[in-house]
């Protein structure tokens, strides 16, 4: 007899390359109503990923497998997973839809052996403006064994199209939540600080940003711009080697307080992720902050920067001419009296993003084939 017809409540198994502290909310949530079992492996090196702790959680176990890269990097093995899903015997399970990772291909085939339901949660094709033929017949086939396939976001959803029949596809929206959040109310609109939150690894561009402020700053007094650098990673020695000198920038390094980040963010009307941004942007509409990003959704590190329509919530600057585009939008946005009506739209954005939480819409997400 299995857990779940001991005590009535499913049986979720949870697979993840890593536990996230920003992750931990969402499973902590499903832990309320289902039993959580969560399976990652430990992130490599200085990704500034951390590892958060599930004590206190309602997460039943969390439990470390060693990853292995194959040719190179290009193929994943996350080793043991057959053997926990023989032993757990959930209900269902949740899985990041990577398809580069054999384990993924392994348990979702024995899933559909035994008849647990499979839920893949991935970005699709998102990053691919033409994606070659036979990356389509890979997801043809991963969506059809998958009970669903869970989008991050509409585009991702609109990466797979005449794929399979739209009811395999669900979408829900990928976000984070904020505890500490600011309204817009509790800002002026008039603050000088920019604030950077993410990862400090390649492809985060933060010497752009940087580079573009000093320009800015050149001006003349009135233009005085402070950056505040929220992160850690792989890259942060380099950039403090190049730029620690500089007065104007204040670096924190990795902060998980979310009232400590909520105070650093009253200081600041911006959040520019220069490089290929993911949930930072987010995070920077819970902060009442008017996200930046650059306009290639294809490059990016996730779909979600997809949520910033240029002028109404947000602002994106040319990929192909980043120094003189985000040299304009800094000046049409510090040159504006529009700062406030942006940043009231980025809080609206937040909040249809978060209500209902992530967990209660996957949950709705994996309970429509009971």
């Amino acid at each position: 007899m299995d857990n779940a017809e001991k005590n009535g409540r499913t049986n979720l198994l949870i697979i993840q390359p890593y536990l996230t502290a920003y992750r931990l909310p969402v499973f902590t949530e499903l832990a309320e109503d289902w039993d959580v079992t969560i399976v990652s492996s430990v992130p490599q090196g200085e990704s500034g990923y951390g590892t958060p702790d599930i004590t206190g959680s309602g997460i039943r176990e969390h439990i470390l497998v060693p990853e292995y890269q194959i040719f190179g990097g290009r193929l994943l093995w996350q080793s043991r997973l057959i053997r926990i899903l023989w032993h757990t015997r959930p209900d269902k399970i949740l899985c990041a839809a990577n398809p580069r990772n054999l384990g993924f291909w392994c348990v979702m085939l024995l899933s559909r052996m035994i008849g647990v339901q499979f839920y893949s949660w991935g970005q699709g094709m998102y990053n691919k403006l033409i994606p070659p033929r036979w990356l389509r017949y890979t997801y043809r086939i991963l969506i059809a064994f998958s009970t669903r396939y869970i989008c991050y976001t509409p585009s991702v959803a609109n990466s797979l199209p005449g794929l399979l029949p739209a009811s395999k596809l669900a979408v829900v929206n990928n976000s984070i939540v904020s505890l500490e959040p600011v309204l817009p109310e509790e800002k002026t609109g008039q603050e000088t600080g920019i604030l950077f939150i993410g990862r400090l690894r390649e492809g985060n561009n933060l010497s752009l940003l940087i580079d573009v402020i000093e320009q800015f700053r050149s001006q003349g007094p009135e233009f005085d711009l402070t950056l505040h650098v929220i992160g850690s990673g792989e890259e942060l020695p380099g950039l403090m080697n190049r730029f620690g000198s500089l007065s104007w920038i204040v670096w924190y390094g990795q902060i998980y307080d979310q009232g400590e980040i909520n105070k650093i963010s009253r200081l600041c009307s911006i959040g520019c992720y220069p490089g290929d941004a993911g949930l930072s942007v987010v995070h920077y509409m819970a902060l009442s902050l008017i996200p930046i990003v650059h306009d290639r959704a294809d490059r990016h590190m996730g779909p979600e920067p997809s949520y910033v329509v240029d002028g109404v919530n947000g602002y994106t600057f040319n990929y192909s001419n980043p120094v003189s585009s985000l040299l304009e939008v800094f000046i049409d946005v510090f040159g504006s009296n529009n700062r406030k009506n942006l940043m009231m739209n980025a809080w609206k954005t937040y909040m249809e993003l978060t209500s209902p939480s992530l967990a209660k819409r996957m949950k709705i997400a994996m309970s429509q084939d009971e």
